[in-house]
């Protein structure tokens, strides 16, 4: 049941994004919440589920996006399996790692996504590429605190 609740909020924090978040940006940048619920599933649910919430979420960027189709379902997946990984040696139990591991997974999507759109030739301004890259993390990581609030809340841990 929990993951059924995870899948619709999911697809609901999506929805909240290309609607409502996509209108209110700081300095021109708001927050990742896909990228929130990927690091969320990463922590709270096992290697198999968390990696299909994650290829989800991709998904749902991808559908929402003008990118290469799949290309966020193979990053997102990416990222999952590095969170996975970085989660069994490293106890993040606190809000404040927590906190970081987002920003730190926002800063590397980025950077990613940036150093593949230039390597199939799409024309990032270096400026505004490291505009996103610097405050893209900061806003996601202070709007994580509210959703791993909301996440521990309804007990998510599987």
């Amino acid at each position: 049941m929990k993951k059924i609740i995870f899948l619709c909020f999911i697809l609901g924090l999506a929805i909240l994004e290309e609607s409502f978040l996509s209108d209110f940006r700081i300095f021109g940048v708001s927050a990742d919440m896909l990228l929130i619920a990927l690091v969320v599933s990463s922590l709270f649910f096992r290697f198999g589920w968390a990696l299909v919430f994650s290829i989800f979420a991709g998904l749902l960027r991808d559908c929402f996006s003008n990118n290469v189709f799949g290309f966020n379902m193979i990053l997102f997946a990416f990222l999952s399996l590095l969170i996975i990984r970085i989660s069994r040696e490293i106890p993040i139990e606190s809000a404040f790692l927590r906190i970081i591991l987002v920003f730190i997974i926002t800063f590397l999507y980025i950077l990613i996504s940036g150093i593949i759109f230039i390597s199939l030739g799409r024309f990032i301004p270096l400026g505004i590429f490291l505009h996103k890259l610097f405050l893209a993390p900061i806003f996601t990581a202070a709007v994580s605190w509210i959703i791993f609030k909301l996440s521990e809340s309804i007990n998510l841990k599987c």
